[in-house]
Parts: structure tokens; sequence; C-alpha cells
């Protein structure tokens, strides 16, 4: 008989049969579910955290699977509870009665200045008791309140330099003979002379500084020998502390913004411009867990939708499309996410994204690198990677600003052929390169696939958010709207649903909560007032185009519709093809016009694409749906469930 690591207890989804997850088997990478009629199965941990992405997993102890739109103060409530009850735990665990257990969990909020807005009385001992009771039955909706951020990235050295001092420190790290830096300094300089002067190039700065920077770049706090004051040891130690503590993949990912050193082809007469490129890496492993390429400037809708890709399954028509044949499953639920104070980092929907999955979010000091080593190792080698491109802005031979006349004249990859080349090379090249042991937080040499593949085995992954409620984290606009027989009437578009209609019908609701995707108007939100459960309504027109909602509001003001009359498919469309959508021109130079035309079509094109897809959540993640490694058969009886509304 299998042994369990810990109890679950939450419920599973499958073939339409409703399992209940037992938990972890011991020493195993699995996990073990129950049929309604006694069977159990052993389903693989990747395979869970696939169902879990997808939704077929349950929040809590019973088996429900609806989903609901939070506010900004209830997630604040729901924050301020989970904090309340895991610090709660702790000191239980450590021997506290519940009255000294919150008296210190109360005193640790005071201290650290913690849930501060909230602004309200502490809870008492039964308070908190409810609180887990429900949250051990319904998991986090049962929190809910019933009671109605760049640096430079510039470097004074080249790579030659950097590659020599890190090869330097390779070949002696874990080793009882360490150099010191004065030792490690005169042996860089004097191979980094040799070297320019074979290649008959300029040796750019090399000195101390340079060297201590490289080395303040690195995770790990001994790869030499030094003798240090009380007050930079203590500093060195601290920030080599917060590495060692990454113990598994999602421990930690860093995510940061960077303009792609190549032009490319943007437009069908020849325009050129420079990709911006928006990455997260597990720092566990190196693995790039998302990855995100575009010629607008990185907004916050970008860096969300790039973490977003971390916590999804990854469909097999990406793979395909991409040409990719390394493929492999890396999404999960990130506990830390690091990242600079720059305006990519911020922003309403970031902000929601990050509350809404627990993530603690760190903002990195500015002008601090040393603070997020690994995004900043990814970013160099990424540049290596394009510099073997033609329209590269800079080579190891030619720095950046001296070669953008060359690389205009030589660009002929477009924009789509890029993104498809990045994204094989993340896959097929990225993910197998070995990494450096001063590089790599667990000091071995391996590539960032293989440490992947070892952990899996030895840790529980953080399991993702259903594909459900990373869908209702970029619901952020709430408007109140009338009820009517036919549907919702939203901006002059009207909304209609089956659901919407019976609502009316049966409870004769005559106003309703209505939440706004800003970046789709296809579909809306509506709250059923009666269970406060979302209900997802399309667009009554079906051939309305999926543009945003500042899209919308250019169209209407250039259209300047009646406000009794309905915005129809066929107007929308017209003002698109009027270009009445885009944003008014402000570029001032001909280059930066050039990229704005560019900019706009593209826009137009993702427009279409987008449109083409069926709105809702996307059913391509279906064709992953894992099965169980043990045949299952459907049971000849079911036990029969009652929920709690049914008995009321």
């Amino acid at each position: 008989m299998s042994l369990l690591q810990s109890y679950d207890g939450r419920y599973l989804r499958l073939e339409d049969e409703i399992y209940k997850v037992l938990g972890r088997e011991a020493g195993k990478p699995s996990v073990l579910i129950e049929s309604g009629s006694g069977d159990r199965l052993a389903l693989p941990a990747s395979d869970f955290r696939t169902h879990v992405s997808m939704g077929n997993v349950s929040d809590a102890m019973e088996p429900e699977f609806g989903s609901r739109i939070r506010t900004n103060a209830e997630t604040a409530e729901i924050d301020f509870r989970r904090d309340v009850l895991e610090l709660t735990a702790t000191y239980r665990n450590e021997g506290y009665s519940w009255v000294s257990a919150l008296a210190q969990v109360e005193e640790r909020f005071q201290w650290e200045g913690r849930h501060q807005n909230l602004r309200r009385q502490f809870p008492k001992v039964r308070t908190v008791q409810l609180w887990r009771n429900q949250f051990m039955r319904k998991g986090s909706k049962a929190l809910r309140d019933q009671r109605d951020l760049s640096g430079n990235r510039s470097d004074r050295h080249d790579r030659i330099f950097e590659e020599i001092v890190f090869d330097l420190l390779e070949q002696y790290y874990l080793t009882s003979d360490r150099m010191t830096i004065q030792r490690l300094c005169d042996l860089a300089e004097g191979l980094y002379k040799k070297q320019c002067t074979e290649e008959g190039i300029d040796p750019a700065p090399h000195g101390r500084k340079v060297v201590e920077t490289l080395i303040a770049s690195l995770p790990h706090d001994d790869v030499i020998k030094a003798r240090l004051g009380s007050k930079e040891g203590r500093k060195r130690l601290m920030q080599a502390g917060r590495f060692q503590a990454i113990r598994a993949p999602f421990d930690r990912i860093e995510i940061d913004s960077t303009s792609a050193d190549i032009f490319v082809v943007v437009g069908e007469d020849g325009e050129l411009a420079r990709p911006n490129v928006t990455a997260a890496i597990d720092a566990a492993t190196g693995l790039i867990v998302g990855l995100t390429i575009t010629l607008e400037s990185p907004t916050g809708l970008t860096t969300a939708v790039t973490l977003r890709e971390a916590m999804t399954v990854t469909p097999d028509r990406f793979f395909e499309v991409n040409g990719i044949t390394n493929r492999h499953q890396t999404h999960g639920n990130p506990l830390t996410v690091v990242a600079d104070q720059g305006p990519e980092n911020k922003g309403e929907i970031l902000r929601r994204l990050i509350s809404s999955t627990g993530i603690e979010s760190q903002l990195a000091i500015p002008g601090h690198p040393e603070k997020k080593p690994f995004i900043e190792r990814f970013f160099k080698t990424f540049s290596d990677f394009v510099t073997q491109f033609p329209g590269a802005t800079q080579t190891s031979e030619i720095p950046a600003k001296q070669r953008t006349k060359v690389a205009k004249a030589e660009a002929y990859i477009s924009f789509d052929d890029f993104v498809r080349d990045v994204q094989r090379w993340r896959f097929d090249v990225y993910a197998k390169l070995p990494r450096r042991r001063i590089q790599s937080v667990f000091r071995t040499r391996e590539s960032p696939i293989e440490v992947w593949k070892r952990l899996e085995q030895d840790y529980f992954i953080p399991e993702p958010p259903s594909l459900q409620d990373l869908r209702d984290m970029f619901y952020i606009k709430k408007v109140s709207r009338q009820l009517h027989r036919y549907g919702v009437e939203v901006n002059g578009i009207q909304y209609s649903s089956e659901q919407l209609r019976y609502l009316k019908k049966s409870a004769n609701v005559s106003q309703v909560d209505v939440w706004l995707d800003p970046t789709d108007i296809r579909v809306i939100a509506v709250i059923n007032p009666m269970s406060n459960e979302a209900i997802y309504v399309p667009a009554k027109d079906p051939d309305m185009p999926a543009i945003s909602s500042d899209e919308l509001k250019r169209i209407r003001k250039a259209m300047k519709p009646d406000p009794r009359d309905e915005i129809t498919a066929k107007a929308v469309l017209a003002a698109l093809i009027g270009r009445h959508h885009r944003k008014p021109a402000g570029a001032s130079t001909p280059g930066r016009k050039v990229v704005e035309k560019a900019r706009a079509a593209n826009r137009d094109r993702e427009i279409h694409r987008k449109s083409l897809k069926e709105i809702g959540v996307d059913d391509s993640f279906a064709e992953n749906a894992a099965v169980p490694s043990i045949p299952v058969s459907r049971p000849k009886t079911m036990a029969k469930m009652t929920t709690r509304k049914s008995l009321e």
C-alpha cells in the first residue's frame, strides 16, 4: 500500500469523472487520486500540475470549480487573512497557545508594518479559528470578506575580459587554492592584453573595479580568497544567503525587459525596428519560463503576460509553429518574483496578477544589477546569440552605436522569423547549454533542463493557478449596468447569453456589476448578484473584432454614434479599415514615423489573428491533458454528491 507524504483532500475533474486527491506518494514524484468507487490511481506530479493549470482541480476540499472576480479591497482582505493563518500555524507548531500565537502575529505585523492600510481591529481567537475551518473546506474563496518599477545596462568592460575572468574563477573554484582578487586581476589583465594584441583591438577597461563588479554579479560569496571587514563580509554573506536559500524550481523568478541588439524588418516596404524582449528566468534551474517579444515598449501588461506564460501549459501548437524539437513543460506558481523598478513592472493588471496568485514581489534597487544576477546573465547570453544575425547593432569586434548604419543596411530578417528563431533557440539550445559552477545555485555544471529534471524528482513544484483564475485576473475595470431582456449594453455594444437572459427571467434582477477586460471587448464578466459568481457574456454580434477598450474609445470618438444606437461589428470593421482605432501620430522624426507606422500595422495583424480565435479560455491546452498511468474504468455506481446550496 502506498504511503502518503501529506494528505491533500481536493478534487480532480478528469474525463467527466470526479476523483478525490489523496496526496503525494512518499518518495515518489506522483500523486494518488481515488475514484468514487474507491479505486486508487497514481498520477505523475507533472501531469497533476497540468490539470491544476487547466482548472481541473478544485480550490479546496469541496468539488467546486467555479470562479469569482475579486476587487482590490477583497484581495487585500484575503491576503491579510492568509498571512494571519500562516503565521498563526507557525507559532502554534512552536508550542504557543492560540492567544499567545495571535499576540505574536499582531506584534509582528506592527513591527513589519504589514497590512497597515486596513486599519482594523485585530481578529480574536474564535474568528481566526473560523477562518481556518472555512479555508480547509473551500480554500482561498472562503477567506473573502463576507460583510459586503530600470537600471543602466551598459558595461565598462567588454565580453572578452568578462569571459577571461569567469574562466579563471571557474578553474580555481571549489579548490583549496583559490586566488586572491589581486592575483585574479593580474592574471586576467595579462591574458586580456595578449588576446587584444593578437586580435588587433584596443583594450577596454580591465582594472580591479571591473573585476570586483564581475565578482559581485555571481550568486556565491566564496569565489575568491579575501580578507574582509565585518561590515563588508556581513553584506556579502547576506546577499549570498538569499541565493543559497533557493532549493527548488519556482522558488525565485527574475524578470526584466530590454531592447534586442538587432534591426528586423517590420513593414511591407522594408521598415526596420528593434524589438523589445521581456523574459522570466527560474533562478534554481536557469530555464526561461516566460518570454515575450514585441515591437511596443514594455508595459505592465507585457510583464503580466510573461508571468502568465510561466504559470500555464505550453500547447503543442506552439512547438509545431516554431519548429521546436526539445519539448518540455515548465510551469508552476512562483514563490518570489524579482524585478527592477521600471514602469513595465507596475500597473493594475500586474498588481492583480501578483496579489491573486500569492506571489511575493521584490523590486530591486536601481543601479544594482547584482540583486538579480540570473536575468542579467541571461540577457548577456541572449545578446551573444543575437549578434550572429545580420542586422545586429553590435558584435564582439564592433561595439554599440558604431555599427548602426551597417546593421540597417544588412538587416533582412522579418520580425516573425526573428521571434520564431529566438523561441527555437530558447528550447533547443539554451535549455541544453551547461552553466558554469560559479553561476549555478547548486555549484554544479549542468544544463537548465538537466537541473529541472533532477529537481522535479526531489521537490514538489508549486502548483500553478488554473487557466480560469489567470483569465479572471485580466478583468480589472468594474462598472454597473442595467440588465435588459436581451442582456446588457457597455460602451454602445450589446452583450447577450442564455445564462444572462435566464438570470433576468428567474431572479428579476435589474442592475448588475460588470467587469471589463481592457485588452478584448468581445466578452465581459457579469456578476450574478445571487451567487457572486462570474457569468462570461460574449458580444451579441459574433463578428465583433478583438480590439481593446482604448481602441473602441477612439473609434466612438471618430464615429460619433447616436447614444441610442447599437455599435455593430460592421461599423467597427469599417472604422478599422479607416484606421480610426489607431493612436494619433506623435512621432517627430522620419525614423520614428517609420517605426510608428510599422507598429500600427503589426497591431492590425494581431487584431486579425486574435479575432479568428474562439472567445473564452484557450482550449488548445486541452490537447495536453494528462492520462493516468493506471487505466481507469468508469465506476458502475457513483456516490451521490450534495452541496451546501442544494441543502439550502
